[in-house]
């Protein structure tokens, strides 16, 4: 039988690329959810190397470039329930969807997340077997949610 974590692109085979985990937030869901949609304001509490451009604002519909050295990727919110869940679209050299849910857990907030992620680029294909690419994106959002946990005291 097939693995359907490898996909076939010109012959060549490439993994998804697969990301979940479930994030503890010390603050209410409608906070955490403000801060997660407050794509002017990444920069703050997200790990050092990511740069961010707002292409559109609001909610549905609203776009942001990330960019991190060679690696690009557009994110564009398709779906939300305010204060408890964001859907996004991923474009670039990955694509695919990513889930960001807020569950109330005692004054605090549970962020589930889980994204699948196809490989774009020609290296990204080739390292995906090999590389990975799942835990380095799981690192990089508990290190943001640990930065944003030291602000959300602060944020109004």
């Amino acid at each position: 039988m097939p693995n359907p974590r490898i996909l076939r692109y010109d012959g060549w085979e490439m993994a998804k690329i697969e990301a979940a985990e479930r994030i503890k937030a010390m603050s209410a869901p409608q906070k955490v959810y403000e801060a997660f949609m407050d794509f002017e304001n990444y920069s703050q509490w997200w790990p050092a190397g990511w740069e961010f451009t707002l292409i559109k604002g609001g909610n549905v519909g609203a776009e942001v470039m990330l960019v991190r050295g060679r690696l690009r990727l557009m994110l564009t919110v398709v779906d939300v329930r305010p204060g408890r869940e964001i859907q996004l679209l991923v474009e670039g050299d990955l694509h695919g969807r990513a889930t960001i849910k807020f569950e109330y857990q005692g004054g605090q907030t549970e962020i589930n997340y889980q994204m699948s992620l196809q490989p774009r680029s020609m290296s990204l294909m080739i390292f995906s077997n090999v590389v990975p690419y799942g835990k380095g994106i799981e690192k990089t959002i508990r290190q943001a949610v640990e930065k944003l946990n030291q602000q959300l005291p602060a944020r109004s």
